[in-house]
């Protein structure tokens, strides 16, 4: 069991383009016909913000892609396209509706290398609603996003097993609700949602997100979660196991929390990141190795 966690802070955010690669390639890029399998697949937008356009090229580097051309361009439908690379070998094209919008129409593809084109991975699938933070596990695609009603306050977990991409789970539920467990009983007596998913060997992290809730004095219920925090200048970790077959669809176990707080480390960045939305705070997290990076 893998129990050494190091910590390297960061104070920027880094975007990389990946390269999908046929599953028939061999370590350097080329298949059985001895040409380069190797494709870089370039997003561009329409400005209307109804989806984006895929292209591929053999090198980013020089060169012109005419996105208006329809040779040899895919268009993927979606308001808000996210997109997540898996192992160099799989295309993730995230699809989720807006509120009040039909989960039917907004549709999650995937894309592999064929024969130098880029081809549908599987069949398509509905995400059932949005994901705020999405991270690979294995061959796991996780997602997860924060719930609040009048009376209850839950992480949801939703995933999709990439291999086959046939379908998509999407009931799973961590309860937020007990402040006397952990992770809330170390919040301080606020609650969390999640900012980042990553892989680290056999575990699963999930980088929290502090808020306040805020209940109705007169009946006690649950009002929805809000986005401030007082708790900005800490980081918070949780170490999880993945379960798909989990019969009581947490999916996700926890095991273990990492607290860093700044009044602790004088000097050094810790924390979480300040968003730009309603003040919402995120980490990033990226895992290089025996290695864990936090972008806080």
């Amino acid at each position: 069991m893998r129990t050494d966690f190091k910590f390297f802070s960061l104070a920027l955010c880094v975007c990389a383009l990946g390269a999908c690669s046929d599953d028939d390639s061999d370590s350097t890029g080329t298949g059985s016909s001895g040409s380069s399998d190797k494709q870089y697949v370039v997003m561009s937008g329409s400005g209307e913000n109804n989806g984006a356009y895929l292209q591929t090229t053999d090198d980013p580097t020089t060169g012109t892609l005419d996105p208006a051309n329809p040779d040899g361009r895919i268009f993927f439908s979606g308001n808000n396209p996210d997109f997540v690379n898996y192992n160099n070998e799989i295309l993730i094209g995230m699809n989720y509706p807006s509120q009040g919008g039909s989960s039917s129409d907004y549709i999650t593809m995937a894309w592999k290398l064929v024969d130098g084109k880029l081809t549908q991975h599987g069949g398509g699938v509905a995400l059932d609603g949005d994901v705020k933070a999405r991270g690979i596990f294995k061959n796991y695609l996780i997602g997860m996003s924060d719930q609040a009603t009048d009376y209850d306050h839950y992480e949801r977990v939703k995933f999709i097993e990439l291999n086959s991409f046939g379908a998509a789970v999407v009931d799973g539920i961590i309860d937020c609700d007990d402040m006397s467990k952990e992770p809330q009983s170390q919040m301080e007596g606020e609650t969390w949602g999640v900012g980042d998913i990553a892989e680290f060997g056999d575990y699963v992290l999930l980088s929290y997100s502090t808020k306040h809730l805020v209940k109705d004095g007169a009946s006690g219920a649950k009002a929805k979660a809000t986005y401030s925090t007082d708790l900005a200048n800490n980081l918070y970790l949780g170490v999880y196991e993945f379960d798909p077959t989990d019969a009581d669809k947490e999916y996700l176990k926890y095991q273990n929390m990492i607290v860093r707080k700044s009044e602790d480390h004088v000097g050094e960045e810790a924390g979480q990141i300040k968003g730009n939305l309603r003040s919402r705070t995120e980490t990033g997290i990226e895992v290089l190795g025996d290695e864990i990076y936090l972008f806080c």
